[in-house]
């Protein structure tokens, strides 16, 4: 059996894969803009929110 010779990649296909690597790194970059850091609590937020709340006045009969 006969070996194929190996081929180098053409300057084409050099081109696209350098393009496809920068696209990839610019979206992992803009991915990176709007992550939740580790510091952020969702619970600790709610709590934050519940106590800026404006209270309800209470109404009723006072005695």
């Amino acid at each position: 059996m006969r070996q194929q010779p190996k081929q180098e990649p053409g300057a084409a296909a050099k081109i696209i894969e350098a393009g496809a690597d920068m696209v990839e790194g610019l979206g992992n970059a803009l991915g990176g803009l709007f992550q939740v850091g580790p510091a952020y609590d969702p619970e600790e937020e709610a709590f934050i929110n519940e106590m800026k709340r404006r209270q309800k006045r209470k109404r009723g009969r006072s005695v």
